[in-house]
């Protein structure tokens, strides 16, 4: 995976390609072990400094680091980081608690960490030619405001069609989402 991943990163570096974000799927049920957490942040951080990364379901509970899921609801300040290390939270397709706690813990040292809110436009992750159904711009403008009010991050998935292109739709809601938040 690591070795994957520094291909990736030399590939991204040839093309001048920035990369902002790494967010790491699949960690609902694999036990945090399972993960190279500290191999993946280091390969990446070593090449791409400013990069974000994140593992889903990055929060355990007391008791048991590895619990999921631990809901936002449900963290409380000083809970487990599950993936460690990690830049954020994330546990799509959730929106944050308020209040959202912000600090959480690994070998009884505090990390910051905001949330991560990984939500779709319409309603399938993926590009999927029967996806049809979109959120309202009202629906759009409420998640953006709920996410980002107490300092956290909002990724709105718009896939690339079979030719990589983003869907007409996507593009209309996105920019009247950016008029309407611009305000």
């Amino acid at each position: 995976m690591v070795n994957q991943i520094n291909e990736l990163i030399a590939i991204t570096q040839k093309t001048k390609t920035k990369v902002v974000e790494f967010w790491f799927d699949g960690g609902w049920v694999k036990q945090n072990n399972r993960w190279p957490a500290a191999e993946i942040y280091k390969a990446i951080k070593a090449k791409e400094p400013q990069c974000q990364i994140g593992i889903n379901w990055s929060i355990g509970a007391p008791g048991n680091p590895d619990q999921h899921m631990v809901l936002p609801a449900q963290q409380k300040e000083g809970y487990p980081i599950r993936y460690f290390p990690s830049d954020f939270r994330l546990g799509d397709p959730y929106l944050p608690a308020a209040p959202d706690p912000k600090i959480f813990s690994h070998n009884n040292e505090n990390y910051y960490m905001p949330w991560e809110s990984t939500i779709c436009i319409s309603s399938k992750w993926f590009y999927n030619t029967k996806d049809t159904t979109y959120k309202s711009i009202d629906k759009l403008v409420e998640d953006y405001k709920i996410t980002t009010a107490q300092n956290n991050i909002l990724i709105l998935n718009t896939p690339p069609n079979r030719e990589g292109k983003i869907r007409q739709k996507d593009i209309e809601l996105l920019m009247e989402l950016k008029k309407r938040i611009s305000k």
